[in-house]
């Protein structure tokens, strides 16, 4: 079946038509039925697309993304510093050097003692 081109005008007065009945809580059936007595000759997913698609180039918001207006799960803000009790990161830095040089160190004296085990 070819393909069905409205003029401006006649395209308004579809989905004017289909619009009013949805709004008067008619079915989609009954809104396609309400087109196509005016001239529409499309299936009724063609309309609902239709008027979907008019709907969008309305300039329908939709959702935006984030949180919602009244959140109390609002982000805190960093504070800088760190609390109180907390270790300083360079004694962090600190600890954690102590235990790399201590690990290679016995990595280092097993493999030492490999070697003179195994020249024995």
């Amino acid at each position: 079946m070819p393909r069905e081109f409205y003029d401006n005008g006649k395209k308004e007065e579809i989905v004017k038509t289909a619009m009013d009945a949805r709004l008067a809580n008619k079915t989609w059936k009954q809104a396609h039925d309400a087109a196509a007595a005016i001239g529409y000759k499309g299936s009724l997913q063609g309309i609902i697309k239709l008027i979907r698609a008019t709907e969008k180039r309305k300039g329908k918001t939709g959702r935006k993304p984030g949180r919602p207006a009244g959140s109390k799960n609002v982000a805190k803000p960093f504070a800088g510093a760190l609390p109180a009790g907390s270790p300083d990161a360079s004694v962090i830095a600190g600890m954690v050097d102590e235990l790399v040089k201590k690990r290679i160190n016995d990595a280092i004296d097993r493999a030492i003692a490999a070697l003179e085990g195994a020249r024995a």
